[in-house]
């Protein structure tokens, strides 16, 4: 892959990073869980690493703790 290309997916990456970012309060979670719920897995996996890496660091930044799951 040429450097230019890699620069400009990046750039598009940290684009999408700002955008998914302003999706603050759980009503806007729940939007958006409703849009990625429209495509399949693949399509929606990267978008739903972001989101899931900008959850934990404002957990984080909050003193709150990641929930984890119970085991049975």
């Amino acid at each position: 892959m040429k450097l230019h290309n890699i620069l400009a997916a990046r750039a598009a990456h940290k684009e999408l990073e700002r955008e998914l970012a302003t999706y603050t309060s759980a009503s806007d979670r729940d939007d958006l869980d409703a849009i990625l719920a429209r495509h399949d897995e693949e399509q929606a996996a990267g978008v739903r690493r972001i989101v899931a890496g900008q959850r934990a660091s404002m957990m984080a930044a909050s003193g709150t703790s990641v929930p984890t799951p119970r085991r049975g």
